[in-house]
């Protein structure tokens, strides 16, 4: 069983070493690796031909001008000749043994999509998938749950031909934030066996990159095109592929207006920027979808920051396991 690892990589020649050695390294060596540079600007093409040159399994693509994170994993994917592909992002990193589990768990039970733990730096906490889902569940618990569980791709390996044919029905666009929800949704529609590992098989580095970075309005705008972007995406997949679920377009609008206002408008923005990035919203998305956030005032706004940013403080200095006992104990 051939494994094949896509690691797409933009601007973060600092990481690599660390990144592409936890692969390289693995005890499970049938593998095909290959890092897709995304026109970077800093010397990670150099640092990947040199990889390239000390190990054969690796495979350097290049896009021309800069795609965004989905269109490099986009590449990867059609390039790709292993039965099953992981994605890596080129800040995270791999545990030692990853790959000899996973191949062990699909020899015991050959899944499309296996699903596995990680462990989050800036947590410093461990996620394991939720045993409640099935395959039965894996689509409707991201398009119709009323808090849709993280759409992540890398932790989880997937059948080759289940790829290659659901980013077959992908549209091609730039984003620059939310293209792993998009990709975790139209993949779950075509899965058709799914099961999960508890095992913490990724090191993911919750602290570079865009889940780090302050906005101003400018920022948020380039963020909402992405939304927008990805929005016409799903409304082309839905009305073309799986016209049954249509509806669920709202729920997925609802869901990125969600994100968009506590983890970006909250959590990232200058106090005064937060109203007229709420107020921003009307232009870029339904009035259905945004009519929650268009009410609030410039306290309500406020009231909402300050809580939730305590939330995002408990959330790292309390461990998950005594906060999950401290809510029971209070609700």
């Amino acid at each position: 069983m051939k494994f094949t690892i896509v690691i797409p990589i933009f601007n973060r020649v600092q990481y690599i070493p660390e990144t592409l050695d936890s692969v390289i390294r693995q005890t499970y060596t049938d593998l095909e690796i290959i890092c897709v540079d995304d026109c970077s600007s800093d010397r990670s093409p150099v640092l990947l031909q040199d990889y390239a040159k000390t190990d054969l399994r690796i495979k350097v693509l290049t896009h021309a001008k800069n795609k965004g994170l989905y269109l490099a994993r986009k590449t990867g994917v059609l390039n790709a000749s292993g039965d099953y592909i992981l994605f890596l992002d080129c800040d995270d990193v791999l545990a030692l043994h990853a790959v000899e589990v996973i191949y062990n768990a699909l020899c015991k039970n050959s899944v499309e999509v296996l699903e596995y733990g990680y462990h989050s730096i800036h947590a410093n906490e461990n996620t394991v998938p939720d045993s409640a889902i099935t395959v039965d569940k894996l689509f409707s618990s991201l398009v119709y749950d009323r808090y849709p569980r993280a759409g992540t791709v890398w932790n989880k390996a997937y059948k080759t031909e289940l790829l290659k044919n659901a980013f077959s029905k992908m549209s091609d666009f730039h984003a620059v934030m939310g293209e792993d929800f998009y990709e975790s949704v139209i993949i779950a529609y075509y899965a058709k066996s799914y099961s999960s590992i508890d095992d913490v098989l990724v090191i993911y580095n919750d602290e570079s990159g865009i889940s780090n970075t302050r906005k101003n309005l400018a920022s948020i705008q380039k963020d909402l095109d992405s939304v927008v972007a990805i929005l016409n995406g799903f409304r082309f997949f839905f009305e073309s592929y799986a016209s049954e679920h249509k509806a669920a377009v709202l729920n997925i609008e609802r869901y990125y207006v969600h994100y968009v206002y506590y983890n970006l408008i909250l959590l990232r923005t200058n106090k005064t920027d937060r109203l007229p990035a709420v107020h921003l919203l009307k232009d870029y998305f339904s009035a259905e979808a945004v009519a929650p956030f268009l009410k609030k005032t410039k306290s309500m706004v406020a009231r909402d920051a300050v809580l939730y940013n305590i939330r995002a403080v408990i959330k790292k200095f309390i461990p998950k396991m005594l906060r999950e006992r401290i809510k029971k104990i209070v609700c």
